[in-house]
């Protein structure tokens, strides 16, 4: 038996059926006012609880703009290189175009001295060593730009966010590197 049940079958045996009535509307309005505060108790749970889940879904999306504010950087740092490599072969390139016409040049005979189509032998002859290296720095080139490319389309596969995040909080510490935007300006007093 509940605390109702028990006031009421008190007050039942004791009171006249006027104030008998004004007690079961009395009851009546007690339940209702325990109901409505049972109610407000579980929206006030269910608020509480939303409110925890703004804070871990805020500070989830914290962490994953710091991804992305990490994998921008590293896409920047990739293009940039891939760049260089580009300006690299490109001038590679232009060596090949310069080593045809030389050899082009040389089969045309244009030399006619003895002496000279030896040190035109000997031009060749480094010419073509310089191109087989050219090739080589060319294929090595291209492979290592095909791996920017496959490290470029890896890179949310692996963990290489987590290690360019330790390496960002390893310069931020004290006795590492400072970036510019990290560092205090310094008093125009003091280098006076």
């Amino acid at each position: 038996m509940n605390a109702l049940t028990v006031i009421k079958e008190e007050l039942e045996e004791e009171l006249p059926d006027e104030v008998h009535d004004i007690i079961q509307k009395l009851m009546h309005e007690l339940k209702i006012a325990i109901k409505r505060a049972e109610n407000s108790e579980e929206q006030l749970h269910k608020m509480e609880n939303n409110d925890m889940r703004v804070k871990e879904l805020t500070a989830l999306c914290q962490v994953k703009n710091n991804e992305i504010f990490a994998l921008e950087r590293k896409i920047k740092d990739l293009s940039n290189r891939a760049e260089e490599k580009d300006k690299q072969i490109i001038s590679m390139l232009s060596m090949t175009k310069e080593f045809k016409i030389l050899v082009e040049s040389a089969d045309k005979g244009i030399q006619t001295d003895p002496v000279h189509n030896l040190e035109l032998e000997q031009k060749l002859v480094k010419s073509e060593e310089k191109n087989s290296k050219l090739k080589e720095m060319l294929i090595s080139q291209i492979e290592e730009i095909q791996k920017l490319k496959s490290v470029d389309g890896n890179i949310r596969d692996t963990g290489v966010v987590q290690n360019s995040k330790k390496k960002i909080e390893a310069k931020v510490k004290p006795g590492g590197y400072y970036p510019l935007f990290l560092r205090k300006p310094k008093d125009q007093l003091n280098n006076q």
